[in-house]
């Protein structure tokens, strides 16, 4: 029936083509339509239901993955959070020594007049402390940048689970939908079954008096 519905359709705009000129466009735009609407109003409830069962079973394996790479992701995130966090603080505690020792050296004060604490000692301590301050410092700054390339990373996947959930709860709504409607046809046809049965049968008992 579509098949025929189809044929006629595109022998409808060839024809108008021929007919209507510059006008054709329209018509065949409107064939188009008509023949979208033939074949939605031939797809049965059953056939529809089908479809989006299987279009709920195809997002599962994506779900799965958002929800591993989401979960991976946080434990990565938390990490490297604690991670930060302590090389923070190793790092305010080294500049607070690097100050304490600049400041001690512009003094002349304190553990470096003494003689096992030269100036030129000193001196050297306090680079090799400013060298591990910058050292920490720049690493942190590191750790820092991945730390948001990996929060961004975490946020574009955990939008993406939602998408996919969110289009997983839409369908299944539909599902639902879709059953009740299919329910009520079958219980309707099963209503109309019984109800031919029965007249049927009555017209079956009365035969024998119209008989008579």
């Amino acid at each position: 029936m579509i098949r025929k519905f189809i044929l006629g359709t595109v022998a409808t705009g060839l024809v108008a083509g021929m007919i209507f000129g510059r006008d054709a466009g329209s018509y065949a735009r409107t064939a188009c339509e008509n023949v979208r609407n033939a074949v939605k109003s031939e797809i049965t409830p059953e056939f529809e239901l089908s479809r989006i069962r299987t279009e709920v079973d195809q997002l599962i394996p994506d779900i799965r993955k958002h929800k591993r790479e989401v979960a991976e992701l946080t434990v990565t995130v938390r990490d490297m959070e604690r991670d930060i966090s302590r090389k923070q603080a190793s790092l305010d505690s080294q500049r607070v020594t690097v100050l304490a020792m600049r400041a001690g050296l512009k003094a002349e004060e304190g553990i470096y007049r003494t003689a096992s604490h030269s100036r030129a000692t000193a001196e050297a301590s306090l680079a090799r402390k400013f060298s591990s301050y910058k050292n920490l410092e720049e690493s942190l700054s590191r750790d820092k940048q991945l730390l948001t390339a990996q929060r961004q990373t975490l946020l574009a996947n955990q939008q993406k689970l939602e998408t996919v959930m969110s289009r997983k709860e839409e369908l299944g709504l539909v599902v639902s939908q879709l059953e009740a409607r299919l329910k009520t046809i079958q219980a309707s046809e099963a209503v109309s079954s019984i109800e031919v049965r029965s007249e049927e049968h009555t017209s079956e008992l009365q035969s024998p008096r119209a008989s008579r």
